[in-house]
């Protein structure tokens, strides 16, 4: 990170500028808020059978008709995106589904009231393995982050 640059724009510079529709013809309506979406993510959820309206980070999405909501991965801390978490915080009256991918999750333990620290050390990996722990499958995952969920400040519910 060069000097003249913050955290907050590096969302700038990764975020849709617009609003973007993919799967028009699809009858169930998700937003997906773009914090920096990789593009596998955005062609494996574009694979799904809803219409798509990526939406940029600070975009306020109760101005959109939706089933639910998507908070995509991205860069940086999550603490910085106070647009984001403001907005969400909107939606959450409407009890409709929420997910979040990576810094998205994040963003939503914000919003939940949760706090959310810089590690030590990042965790930076291409060959996790994750175990599910309803079937015992094993999956070999790729995991690049520098921030968590203080699992000890969640509120309950």
């Amino acid at each position: 990170m060069s000097i003249q640059e913050t955290p907050q724009q590096f969302v700038e510079q990764t975020s849709c500028t617009e609003v973007i529709t993919y799967n028009e013809h699809k009858n169930k309506q998700v937003v997906l808020i773009d914090c920096g979406i990789k593009h596998s993510l955005l062609r494996s959820l574009l694979d799904r059978d809803f219409c798509i309206h990526r939406v940029p980070y600070n975009y306020d999405v109760t101005n959109i008709k939706y089933d639910g909501i998507i908070i995509s991965n991205g860069p940086g801390d999550p603490n910085q995106y106070q647009s984001t978490i403001n907005n969400v915080r909107k939606a959450l009256p409407q009890k409709k589904p929420i997910y979040g991918f990576g810094l998205g999750h994040q963003i939503l333990s914000l919003v939940s009231g949760g706090k959310v620290k810089r590690m030590e050390l990042g965790h930076h990996n291409n060959s996790v393995p994750v175990r599910e722990n309803k079937t015992n499958n094993c999956f070999i995952s790729s995991q690049h982050h520098n921030f968590i969920v203080d699992n000890s400040e969640l509120p309950d519910g």
